[in-house]
Parts: C-alpha cells; sequence; structure tokens
C-alpha cells in the first residue's frame, strides 16, 4: 500500500501538503497562509478572501483547520486568482 503511487497522493492531499509540481512546491498551508496576508492587509475577512478565490467562503478556514482537501489544480487556481488580488492591490496602494 505505502508503495501505491496513487496511495501516497492520496495521503498527500489529505494532509494539505500536495505540491502543484516539485519546482513550485505551493501547499495548501501557504494558500492560507497569503491569504490571512492579503485578507489583513486589504482589510477583508478571510472568510470574503476565500469566496473570492475558491468561491466557498468557509474554505480557507476548512484547510487552516485541516478538515478540508484540494486537488492540486484547484490550488493552482486559487493560487493564480490570489495572485491577480495582491496585483490588483499593489496596484492601488502605489
Amino acid at each position: 500500500m505505502g508503495s501505491n503511487p496513487f496511495y501516497f497522493a492520496a495521503t498527500l492531499l489529505t494532509a494539505g501538503s500536495l505540491p502543484i509540481n516539485h519546482g513550485d512546491m505551493t501547499t495548501t498551508a501557504d494558500l492560507v497562509a497569503r491569504a490571512e496576508r492579503y485578507a489583513q492587509r486589504a482589510g477583508l475577512t478571510l472568510s470574503t478572501v476565500s469566496g473570492k478565490i475558491l468561491n466557498d467562503g468557509s474554505r480557507l478556514k476548512d484547510l487552516k483547520a485541516g478538515g478540508s482537501r484540494m486537488f492540486p489544480e484547484t490550488l493552482a487556481a486559487a493560487m493564480a486568482r490570489l495572485k491577480v488580488l495582491e496585483a490588483e492591490l499593489k496596484r492601488i496602494s502605489a
């Protein structure tokens, strides 16, 4: 069971630490941390940011608590949306 690549990936995904790819190594913990920083800088709640990047206001809270899973493609899309929001905030703050 431990040598099965699907079991390994499912274990990582459940633990919330599956990287998008080996070059990026972005995890759900990275997403939550960046989203929290963005929320603080933008004056928004984490729930609002969660809704903006994941279309679910409680998803980031669930990920932070370890009670949620995320596919790598979803993680990549959420990080991309967050990057756009961060760039927009930077632009209007400058």
